[in-house]
């Protein structure tokens, strides 16, 4: 990928502080080095991610059928959530034999002071490769801040996140893996205890996470209510 060499900032113990959750102020003593990737977050064909979305289009289909003949809002909102749970199981579902055609196999990253071990999930060919820690010539993180919330104090503050790492390796070659695909945030740790040359690049992108995507959805779920109540209510049909 191409970028600015002078928009880029080396990892350190300074830049590495934006990354760690502010619930645990500092991480274990003991350095990661597997890290178990999560299938159903992983990048999939444009029509296999639509299959995905199934079990929500028809989630919402018969919610905004109960509404407009029942207006039992508890059906609807059991049936809603129901969906989306049935979302997330379904294309874990449709990951796993897109990433996994024979019907088995790990999906974890591998770390130590040698050599990064990926799993097949991450090339074409579905097969695990070993990277030297000697070929890779560096390792670009692209990320920008995201405002989260202190399940302690329930306040907000921001922190980094990780919407890619790119290996650059000796041979021009370029190994991308998604940022929401594992935890980033504390590979990051493992990256600097090991030396692993690491580069940080800010971007503009913002981050778009399962918690607004929820938000937006009980949004529209509320504004549905609103305007089919103000309909029952002109139209002389009643609510209850």
């Amino acid at each position: 990928m191409n970028y600015s060499p002078d928009k880029v900032e080396r990892l350190d113990q300074e830049s590495l502080a934006r990354f760690k959750d502010i619930q645990l102020p500092f991480f274990k003593e003991k350095i990661l080095r597997l890290f178990p990737c999560n299938l159903w977050q992983m990048p999939l064909p444009v029509a296999k991610q639509q299959r995905a979305l199934i079990p929500t289009y028809t989630a919402l289909g018969l919610t905004l059928l109960i509404l407009y003949s029942t207006q039992n809002w508890i059906a609807s909102l059991v049936i809603i959530t129901l969906g989306f749970c049935a979302t997330i199981l379904y294309r874990h579902r449709i990951a796993y034999r897109h990433f996994f055609p024979m019907g088995y196999g790990k999906a974890i990253i591998k770390i130590d002071e040698n050599k990064i071990s990926l799993p097949g999930i991450y090339f074409e060919n579905n097969m695990p490769q070993d990277i030297d820690k000697s070929k890779i010539r560096n390792i670009i993180v692209y990320w920008n801040w995201c405002k989260a919330l202190n399940n302690i104090s329930y306040h907000n503050y921001y922190s980094g996140y990780i919407f890619l790492l790119d290996l650059e390796l000796e041979n021009a070659q370029h190994i991308l893996l998604p940022g929401t695909s594992f935890d980033c945030n504390r590979f990051m740790e493992t990256l600097f205890q090991l030396g692993y040359e690491t580069q940080l690049l800010r971007v503009e992108k913002r981050p778009i996470l399962w918690r607004f995507i929820l938000i937006i959805s009980v949004a529209f779920y509320l504004l549905w209510i609103t305007v089919l109540g103000f309909y029952k209510i002109f139209s002389g049909d009643h609510l209850f």
